[in-house]
């Protein structure tokens, strides 16, 4: 709502008076104006509905960058049984290969961004003095993190692989804010191929950006804990405004709330204005209307009529969703395969034998993600060899394959002894990815 008040802010836009501006005083402009949202003091604080409707949002209570204390974020991570049962449940099923959420973001089309600030700095980082003693250093000054990674090679067991996300585990340098540049790489590519999809449908209609993911979400815990190839699809958004309006071509859509006019000159409002008068014949925007009001007297009420700015018309629903679900067919394809291309055997004499095989991820996903490989989630793929009467020389008969890029391949030896004639079955077994297996023979003596 507004109301014309001596200290306002406030004036109607020039190029279009529904919308609001804020006054420009190096222009010349006064305001007129105080914009609020409709509503009344109801607890007589001076303030106007600061409480918000209440209640918890279920989309915003996971774990990753949780908001304490936020509006809508509930008591605690997982406090609610929405949350807590979802979680549960993918802790049950290892095997979940890659999570796809329908809502607000579409990760499908735009994949997800950085931009957060981290509270660790890694060029300048102070040891607690707990571990002062241990790492042999200097309480007072702060060292990188490649020098903090070489302080604890020099105390932990040989063998041991000291990374990045040790050292942030160790010393509580906070959660990771950004998704890993590797994997950004993977799902770029992704994306691409997803507008190729959907132009080969026909779907070619330009939109703005969708909603960035929101801290708490699914999409963040799904990738940053749980290290899994993350997507989502909203299937809708406001068309590109006219051209003249350049700045609102990558400007995300607003949240879903009921509103008055923008108190500030939005390039989005500027985009569902030019929707609204073309495909909604003017009946998503509420025009303004003088009411009277308990504390302001005579004031004005309009605006966007809630969620036609985020909701498409209905007689559209069943043909975006018929375009766009099947996407997720095509992105199973890439779900990591773990071939066994290639095997060979070579006999080395007194009934021992080189068997060599080589394993390719045949798929564009990696197994796992680099934030899998940080996380240290999904656990290894196991590659196996069994047959009846064999001995291993050298190699083992299960063997840690920790990892393979999308179409990287890796050759694994193992150097087998046998009495007789034997058939030698090799397994790769992933947790979450799809394996394979092939037999081979050993001729004996």
């Amino acid at each position: 709502m507004r109301y014309k008040d001596p200290d306002g802010t406030m004036i109607p836009d020039e190029k279009d008076p529904r919308l609001m501006k804020r006054a420009d005083p190096t222009k010349g402009e006064k305001g007129i104006y105080k914009v609020l949202t409709e509503g009344i003091d109801n607890d007589k604080d001076g303030q106007y509905n600061e409480d918000g409707p209440g209640g918890t949002n279920i989309g915003i209570t996971f774990p990753h960058l949780y908001g304490y204390n936020q509006p809508g974020t509930g008591a605690w991570s997982g406090s609610e049984s929405e949350t807590y049962s979802l979680m549960q449940f993918v802790a049950a099923h290892p095997e979940i290969a890659m999570t796809m959420t329908y809502g607000s973001t579409n990760f499908c089309l735009v994949p997800m961004k950085g931009g957060r600030k981290s509270t660790a700095n890694l060029s300048a980082i102070k040891i607690p003095q707990r571990y002062v003693r241990m790492l042999n250093a200097d309480p007072v000054k702060t060292y990188t993190l490649d020098e903090v990674k070489e302080m604890m090679k020099a105390i932990v067991p040989p063998g041991t692989i000291v990374d990045d996300a040790m050292v942030a585990g160790m010393l509580d340098m906070g959660a990771v804010v950004n998704p890993i540049e590797a994997d950004l790489k993977v799902f770029t590519a992704l994306s691409e191929k997803y507008k190729e999809f959907l132009k080969g449908k026909g779907f070619t209609a330009k939109r703005l950006d969708p909603a960035r993911d929101k801290d708490g979400s699914f999409e963040l815990w799904s990738y940053y804990h749980l290290g899994l190839p993350t997507f989502s699809q909203d299937f809708w958004g406001l068309p590109e405004p006219p051209k003249t309006d350049t700045a609102a071509k990558s400007t995300p859509r607003t949240e879903p709330q009921a509103k008055p006019a923008e108190p500030v000159k939005d390039p989005v409002m500027t985009a569902f204005m030019a929707y609204n008068d073309k495909q909604l014949n003017g009946k998503g925007f509420v025009p303004w209307t003088e009411v009277p009001h308990p504390e302001y007297g005579k004031v004005e009420v309009g605006g966007v009529v809630p969620y036609a700015d985020l909701l498409p018309k209905a007689e559209i629903i069943d043909s975006l969703l018929g375009i766009q679900v099947p996407w997720i067919f095509e992105l199973v394809k890439e779900i990591p395969q773990l071939d066994i291309e290639e095997t060979r055997v070579e006999p080395q004499g007194t009934g021992i034998y080189r068997v060599s095989a080589w394993i390719r991820n045949t798929r564009r996903l990696p197994f796992p993600l680099a934030m899998g490989t940080r996380n240290k989630v999904p656990p290894p793929a196991i590659v196996t060899v069994t047959g009846k009467g064999i001995h291993f020389e050298s190699g083992r008969e299960r063997t840690s394959l920790e990892g393979l890029g999308g179409f990287e391949q890796r050759k694994l030896t193992w150097m087998i002894r046998t009495e007789n004639p034997s058939e030698v079955t090799i397994r790769v077994n992933p947790v979450n990815a799809r394996g394979s297996e092939k037999t081979i023979n050993l001729g004996g003596k």
